[in-house]
This record gives C-alpha cells, structure tokens and sequence, in this order.
C-alpha cells in the first residue's frame, strides 16, 4: 500500500468517525432542548475538526519523514489519482458552499449553518478519500 492509499483511508475514516461523532451529539441535542438557539454545539463542532485532522496531520507527516529518508518519489499514477480525488472533493465544497449560503441568506440558526458546513467538509473528506482509493483499488490508469 503506497502512502497516498493510507494517507487516503486515515482520511475517510476519521472523517466518518468525526461526523458519526457530531451527528449522535446533534441528535441528543435536539432530543434534550426543543430550541436550537439553545445548544451549545461550539465545542463539540471543534473537538470532532480536531479529531479528524490531527490523524490525519500525524500520519502525513511521519509518512513524509520516511519518504524523504528513503528517497522515495510519487508517480503519475499517484498524482492522477490524487487529482481525481481532488476533483471529488471540490465539486462536493462546492454544493456545500451552495448549501449553507442558502441557509445564511434564509437566516437559519447558526447550529444548522454550522452542521451543514462541517457536514459538507467531512463528506467530502470521506468521498475524496473514497475516489482515491477506488483509484489505488482497481487500478485506474494515467490518461
């Protein structure tokens, strides 16, 4: 398994086990107070940022320290792959950025406005991450 293949499935995992997190603590939320306006989701929002990216930190920066100790050098195929994989997760940034402007423009509470965006960001982790390893998978070839 190449580095971008880990790099890749440490990326959907902790993206899915953020957004797991977020979703059982925004439905026990709403279960406990009826008003939105009144749940503090500030610091469950950042824990969860926080528990998808510092793996995903960690993992990349160990993986470049080995990397440049035994030299070793992406091809075209890992760079095709990861610019698809790229491209998987722009378009999805930007059907959320669509999404939450709306709901800012609707003027909906900010807990909605937040979880749409952290939605948005960690699927498109999770999917980026999805088409890159598809990629490594069945072996898509360079065009």
């Amino acid at each position: 398994m190449v580095d971008e293949e880990k790099t890749a499935w440490v990326s959907a995992i902790s993206a899915g086990l953020g957004l797991l997190a977020y979703l059982v603590f925004s439905v026990v939320s709403i279960g406990i107070h009826p008003a939105v306006e009144d749940i503090g989701f500030a610091f469950p929002l950042l824990a969860c940022m926080f528990g998808i990216v510092i793996p995903i930190w960690l993992l990349r920066g160990s993986l470049l320290r080995r990397s440049e100790t035994l030299e070793i050098e992406r091809d075209e195929r890992d760079a095709d792959i990861a610019r698809r994989g790229d491209q998987a997760r722009q378009r999805l940034l930007l059907i959320t950025c669509v999404i939450v402007l709306s709901l800012a423009l609707n003027k909906e509470e900010h807990f909605w406005i937040a979880g749409a965006a952290f939605a948005g960001v960690c699927l498109s982790f999770v999917i980026g991450a999805g088409v890159q390893i598809s990629g490594y998978r069945h072996w898509v070839n360079a065009r």
